[in-house]
């Protein structure tokens, strides 16, 4: 490549990265007014007057109300978070969001619904629900449909509600600082979208470094990244050029290929040769025309024959085994009771996706430890830690 191409090369090059960064910052700064938003919203919220028809029980106030909302039954799903602070975020990076899916006939009703600072209560057509916060022990909020699942103690099957798409994150918000109110945590849930807002902060895109005329691809590697793309290509990217490449392949050597023996030819192919016209050879060796030779063998060709080929053995799968947790919950970081590891001062943002969380967690400053209730704490090594939730028990370990 010359130097005239390497130049304008560099110079696509950076006005790349200069747009990707922009897109990046872009995204950066909404998500922190959104943070910034609800995290005023949780300050400042009031309860609302109640619409005409709604029951509620003595001192009982309501937070939020919309209509329209489906009420849908899916079956049980074991992904469901503990309904603390941690499940919540308004940018879904991290909290208690889950793929969930439903279909059409899950719908059981339509109607309107109240979150309250004890209950969810849904009024439909037909029938009322509610899902009251003594009773909630399990929640999950969509990653992609605008849906919520709670669980109950007090009913078997799992529930939920189905929004319109602008009304969900609402109702996420009101849940979560519902649950507070529930709880008289409110400054708890302040405080955990004031962590999250202040975690966001500190990781703004960084600027790319300018791309030089020397870094400039060789030829190729130029051919390689149009083929596969750029560096950090997602998957599909790299791969659909090799999967047109093989079918294309498979199709040409199909094309190619001979046709299967004792396939049945045209009415040209069946035709008996004219006399005096030479024997063309089938180009399967199987039923190949032999010319008779002049002179007769003295004994006749016997064939040789060949031995089927056995089958391949079937490929043995080993299943890997389960690593020993020593009876800490499944996790992708493999953190465990074992004795003889490394206490856990910096747990990562989705922990509590894992593991259950007290409602002030993030708010510890010593390791991660469990109580005596089971539920975990970051304020291991500190005097006091656990102390409304039966005491220490076990400190966990990487």
């Amino acid at each position: 490549m010359g130097s005239g191409r390497r130049i304008r090369w560099a110079e696509r090059e950076n006005a790349r990265l200069a747009a990707e960064y922009q897109m990046a910052l872009a995204a950066w700064k909404q998500n922190e007014q959104l943070l910034e938003w609800y995290h005023d919203r949780a300050r400042s919220a009031q309860p609302v007057s109640p619409v005409e028809g709604l029951k509620l029980r003595r001192n009982e106030r309501v937070l939020w109300t919309a209509a329209n909302v489906g009420m849908v039954e899916v079956p049980e799903t074991a992904g469901l978070f503990s309904p603390v602070h941690e499940v919540y975020s308004p940018t879904r990076d991290t909290g208690g969001y889950a793929p969930l899916t439903y279909a059409p006939s899950s719908v059981r009703d339509t109607g309107f619904v109240a979150v309250t600072d004890t209950r969810v209560l849904f009024l439909g057509a037909r029938a009322n629900r509610e899902w009251a916060f003594a009773q909630l022990n399990g929640v999950a909020h969509g990653s992609h449909a605008p849906m919520t699942v709670m669980r109950v103690g007090n009913r078997q099957r799992l529930s939920g509600l189905m929004f319109p798409t602008d009304k969900a994150p609402m109702f996420q918000f009101y849940l979560s600082l519902a649950l507070a109110e529930y709880r008289q945590d409110r400054a708890g849930f302040v405080a955990h979208l004031a962590g999250l807002l202040a975690r966001h902060r500190t990781r703004p895109p960084l600027m790319p470094a300018p791309v030089l005329p020397a870094q400039a691809p060789s030829g190729a590697r130029l051919l390689a990244r149009f083929y596969f793309g750029r560096p950090g290509a997602p998957l599909w990217r790299k791969l659909t050029p090799a999967l047109a490449t093989v079918v294309g392949l498979l199709c040409l050597c199909g094309a190619l290929l001979p046709a299967p023996a004792g396939r049945e030819g045209t009415s040209a192919d069946r035709r008996p040769p004219a006399a005096g016209s030479a024997l063309t050879a089938s180009t399967d060796p199987a039923t190949q025309a032999v010319t008779p030779s002049p002179t007769p063998s003295p004994e006749p060709v016997v064939p040789p024959t060949t031995q089927a080929a056995s089958p391949p053995p079937a490929p043995t799968t080993t299943k890997p085994k389960p690593i020993n947790l020593c009876g800490a919950p499944q996790n992708p970081w493999n953190y465990n009771f074992c004795s003889g590891g490394t206490k856990i001062d910096d747990p990562p943002d989705d922990f509590c996706s894992y593991f259950d969380c007290i409602d002030n967690f993030w708010n510890g400053r010593g390791y991660v430890i469990q109580c005596d209730d089971n539920m975990f704490s970051k304020s291991g090594g500190i005097q006091g830690s656990c102390s409304r939730h039966g005491g220490n028990k076990r400190p966990l370990f990487r």
